[in-house]
């Protein structure tokens, strides 16, 4: 019944760890949580978003539609067994066409899903991630990509530490240094 939970703050422009508290107390939990890895889940979007931006040179004002989009299993460079058709977080669609600002404002699944489209292959989210720090070769216990290699990246289903998301975070607030 104990609250478990880290936290990590560094300053952008130089990467100094400013504070570093990887648990409640050390004497009794002996874990960090700064080090451990996690599913990132909607955090993650940002990095899709920057991707899409930064590939393709789309703005925040772009419109576009709630809707629900799929991902067939020969669309892209995913390498899809099945075909795969996300839901957003409440269940339905809205029907209305809103900004990628709106979408990542208020972390809209659908919106994700198109971009994942637009860029057709997880590898310019992947790029992006290695240039900002993040080993994208990585791979887990089981074999597995940190950073996967299949479309629900977009959604957060990457298994990354505080301490890697708030280096890759940090890169947006140091205009992408």
């Amino acid at each position: 019944m104990i609250m478990q939970a880290g936290v990590l703050a560094v300053e952008p422009s130089t990467g100094y760890i400013k504070a570093w508290v990887g648990g409640v107390n050390y004497r009794y939990f002996q874990y960090d949580h700064i080090r451990s890895s996690r599913q990132v889940g909607s955090t993650f979007k940002p990095f899709v978003y920057a991707a899409a931006i930064a590939n393709y040179g789309i703005s925040p004002c772009f419109p576009v539609q709630d809707i629900q989009y799929t991902i067939t299993k020969d669309e892209g460079n995913f390498g899809l067994l099945e075909s795969w058709s996300p839901k957003n977080s409440e269940g339905k669609f809205s029907n209305r066409s809103m900004t990628l600002y709106e979408g990542l404002r208020n972390s809209v699944n659908s919106v994700s899903v198109f971009l994942m489209k637009q860029l057709g292959d997880t590898e310019p989210i992947r790029g992006m991630l290695h240039s900002m720090g993040i080993d994208s070769t990585e791979k887990r216990q089981d074999g597995g990509y940190r950073l996967p290699k299949s479309p629900s990246i977009c959604l957060g289903a990457a298994d990354l530490s505080v301490y890697e998301m708030t280096g890759g975070y940090a890169t947006f607030a140091n205009n992408g240094v």
